[in-house]
């Protein structure tokens, strides 16, 4: 079973925002690779950025 298809079906409805956007980073390592065949140092920047806030999100609800 493919990774993204888990999550969902693993989902909890009331928790949902609060996980991972694994299909939007999915999606974003995808587009920035099939443009090119490197991921340019400003690529690196933008993904980290979105990681990061994705990892805030989860952070978030666990410190409650």
């Amino acid at each position: 079973m493919k990774f993204g298809k888990l999550i969902k079906e693993a989902a909890i409805n009331e928790w949902r925002f609060y996980y991972m956007d694994y299909d939007k980073l999915k999606k974003m390592l995808k587009e920035r690779t099939s443009e090119r065949s490197f991921f340019a140092e400003k690529d690196e920047a933008t993904f980290l950025e979105a990681l990061e806030a994705e990892i805030r999100k989860v952070k978030l609800e666990s410190n409650k």
